[in-house]
């Protein structure tokens, strides 16, 4: 399964400890390559209680991208992150949506996951605790700086 990771999942150490709370065995990407999923913009949106703190959302914006990366799954693995995104509860935190990736010299499918509309609320400035988790990921995943400072600016309500 080929799976977009936005924010702070795209920290496989945060993953892990997600992982080891649940009692599952760490999520390892079989790759993991960095792309712009295009016509979506990073909002801080959805409020996380298990995290007290704001998360990352994508919303449609047709003159805007987000950098993440895509992570090449197992369905074992892509279940666990299914779950961590609320997506089997009911109803649902967040929901699967099916995208399209830019990558150097082509486009990829795959698959993300947006808060669902009754979810999303006004800007909510995150904790410094949840934005240090997203940007370590994004800079252990090789993101440039203009995309750091697309999620710097997000976390602003920039």
């Amino acid at each position: 399964m080929k799976y977009f990771a936005y924010g702070s999942n795209m920290n496989l150490k945060d993953l892990a400890s997600w992982c080891e709370s649940k009692g599952y065995e760490p999520i390892k990407p079989k790759s993991s390559i960095i792309g712009a999923l295009k016509r979506y913009k990073l909002s801080f949106n959805y409020y996380s209680e298990g995290r007290k703190s704001s998360a990352l959302n994508v919303m449609d914006d047709p003159s805007d991208f987000v950098c993440g990366a895509i992570l090449e799954l197992s369905k074992d693995d892509y279940d666990k992150i299914k779950e961590k995104e609320g997506s089997t509860l009911k109803p649902p935190k967040y929901i699967e949506i099916d995208v399209q990736v830019k990558v150097p010299g082509r486009i990829i499918k795959a698959k993300t996951f947006k808060a669902n509309k009754q979810f999303e609320r006004d800007f909510v400035r995150p904790t410094k605790e949840y934005l240090d988790i997203v940007l370590n990921g994004a800079s252990k995943q090789g993101l440039d700086s203009e995309c750091i400072e697309k999620i710097i600016n997000a976390s602003r309500g920039l």
